[in-house]
């Protein structure tokens, strides 16, 4: 429409003739046939713009594809229990061209084939440490790609960080903050379902077989190997035993008075009088260092042994086993001056030289 009046305040232009303008209250003159025409001209020459579809990965004609796109925001959380709840929005941009949609199909299956790619580092640390520890890590990451199997570290890297950046008009105003994921379809992960426990196994495998094939294992396993009738099994060099210990000059000494002592006289506590086949050495309680302790005092030769005192006659050996049987700390040859413990007793039995032997009678000194 045409302009036939405007403001000679304001330049408000009016369609139709008009005294006063309706906006300032100024004054409204007619305008000239030339500047009315030239109004319609300039707006005829100015057409509407029109935005024309186009594929959002790379700005070409657009194609009939779709891209779905997963963002989450947080909407509630507590802290006993420990929750969080999220809300999940998937858009399918549209849109897709052919040549983008199969660059994209052809990055997941990359992603899906790399996605194990850690698998073979944990077994070059298997062969390693040789030991079933290495495990651990192949178990943790099993548990860290699980939750995470539909889109993964191998997806982001490959193409879902330069999606996010093309994409991030399509994202929802209140998720702007979340990063967009991009999950695959069902043959995606059903190849990482399947590449990954197949891995696992192999690996598994695989490390039995290099450690039976390591050197040293062979032999192993033919000196343990029974020998069959129709088989002649390999000459396999026995190893030398380990040398004993060397004994330190009080165990010596004590082997050495033990091996002698063949009539050792051993009071008997007096419960051990109506059960003599029982043969209880009688142990007493005595000051040593300002400790208490239970001692078993034994005499060398048997004139020694204090009057009214029972005891019965045996070898070393027997001695040291029926003491054994009793609650004591020390052990005193009392007419040899000699005292052990009752553990440096019981590791010096295997080492004594003599067999055991039946403990005499029950004797007592008379008095004089």
């Amino acid at each position: 429409m045409l302009i036939v009046s405007k403001c000679s305040q304001c330049n408000r232009g009016y369609t139709a003739p008009v005294g006063l303008c309706q906006i300032c209250g100024g004054v409204c003159v007619p305008v000239s046939a030339e500047e009315s025409s030239l109004k319609l001209r300039q707006a005829e020459a100015e057409p509407p713009q029109v935005p024309q579809p186009e594929c959002p990965c790379c700005g070409g004609s657009p194609g009939p594809h779709v891209i779905a796109q997963q963002t989450r925001h947080q909407t509630a959380s507590s802290l006993i229990p420990m929750k969080r709840t999220f809300l999940v929005t998937t858009v399918k941009v549209p849109g897709v061209c052919d040549s983008c949609h199969r660059s994209l199909w052809q990055k997941r299956l990359l992603a899906s084939v790399l996605l194990p790619l850690p698998l073979p580092l944990f077994f070059g640390l298997l062969v390693v440490v040789d030991s079933m520890v290495a495990f651990v890590p192949v178990v943790l990451y099993l548990f860290y790609v699980g939750p995470r199997i539909m889109y993964a570290w191998t997806d982001f890297l490959l193409y879902g960080r330069e999606l996010s950046w093309k994409l991030t008009a399509y994202v929802p105003e209140k998720d702007r903050e979340s990063l967009a994921s991009y999950p695959v379809g069902i043959g995606h992960v059903l190849l990482r379902l399947g590449l990954l426990p197949a891995l696992v196994v192999g690996l598994f495998l695989l490390a039995q077989l290099f450690q039976k094939s390591r050197p040293g294992s062979g032999a192993k396993t033919a000196a343990t190997a029974p020998a069959t009738p129709d088989t002649v099994a390999p000459a396999v060099a026995t190893p030398a035993p380990a040398a004993a210990p060397a004994l330190s000059g009080r165990e010596q000494s004590l082997i050495t008075f033990l091996n002698g002592a063949t009539a050792l006289a051993v009071p008997i506590a007096p419960a051990a009088r109506a059960n003599p086949e029982h043969s209880w050495p009688a142990a007493v309680k005595t000051t040593v260092d300002g400790k208490k302790v239970a001692v078993i005092k034994v005499y060398a030769d048997e004139a020694n042994v204090p009057t009214q005192t029972p005891y019965q006659v045996m070898n070393s050996v027997t001695m040291l086993i029926h003491c054994g049987g009793q609650a004591y700390d020390m052990l005193s040859v009392e007419d040899r001056q000699i005292t052990f413990s009752r553990r440096e007793g019981e590791s010096l039995v295997p080492k004594i030289a003599m067999a055991t032997n039946h403990p005499s009678e029950i004797r007592v000194k008379p008095a004089r």
